[in-house]
């Protein structure tokens, strides 16, 4: 999460994957373009992570589904800020937080 945070500070970013790639391709086709490497990538993940038993044992592709918005939600509250090193710690909190009730043990 981190990374992808530090990765959306640029304002070019921001533009082509937050806002601009979503809104021209068109939601479905945008999510057609991603899943194959991101959802898979985020799925991939939490399956090793469950099989390691870091994760508890939930469906994956729901779960990835769900961080996935998580994580373009927190850019776009992070780059649309009026203090944006307040908001990114703040979101860092909430986001620790979030991904920490899916941890086993």
């Amino acid at each position: 999460m981190d990374a992808w945070l530090d990765a959306c500070e640029a304002p070019e970013v921001q533009r082509i994957l937050l806002t601009d790639g979503p809104s021209v391709l068109g939601w479905m086709r945008w999510r057609e373009l991603c899943q194959p490497y991101v959802l898979a990538l985020i799925e991939g993940a939490l399956i090793q992570g469950i099989a390691d038993g870091d994760v508890i044992d939930l469906p994956t592709r729901p779960l990835a589904h769900a961080l996935i918005s998580v994580a373009d939600e927190a850019a776009m509250y992070v780059a649309s800020a009026a203090d944006r090193d307040l908001a990114r710690r703040e979101m860092t909190t909430v986001i620790e937080r979030t991904l920490s009730a899916f941890m086993a043990g």
